[in-house]
């Protein structure tokens, strides 16, 4: 299982994710870029690849354990979403847009969290003050 450092609230009894745990702009900073599954090589990788190698994962064209880890890295993805953003993924990739696939992983690890610049960059000061 996939650990995240993700900033929580209790939201009626449930953990809630309230700030991303993940910036797609750092991996496409890492991963800049991402070919189709029919362009593949060697050293070649999707947007969901991408994402998984940022986190640690080694899968270059993750299949089912995207779906996997999307939800363990944005709890807010409820039942079937996870499934329905890894596919949105996957499909934006494989047909060669990928802006449309990285716009599709922004919307799922984003899902339910607060992105407000004000937020983040209460978040960053906090995470460089010492204690």
């Amino acid at each position: 299982m996939i650990e995240t450092q993700a900033e929580t609230e209790v939201v009626s009894k449930e953990k809630k994710i309230v700030r991303p745990y993940v910036d797609v702009e750092e991996i496409r900073k890492a991963y800049p870029n991402p070919s189709t599954v029919a362009e593949r090589k060697e050293d070649s990788y999707c947007v969901g690849g991408a994402f998984m190698q940022f986190i640690g994962i080694d899968a270059k064209f993750p299949t089912g354990n995207l779906f996997h880890v999307l939800q363990c890295t944005n709890p807010n993805l409820r039942a079937s979403m996870h499934i329905q953003a890894g596919m949105k993924i996957m499909c934006a990739n494989d047909s060669g847009d990928f802006e449309g696939a990285w716009q599709a992983l922004k919307e799922a690890l984003e899902y339910g969290c607060d992105t407000s610049k004000e937020t983040n960059d209460e978040t960053r000061a906090a995470a460089r003050s010492p204690g």
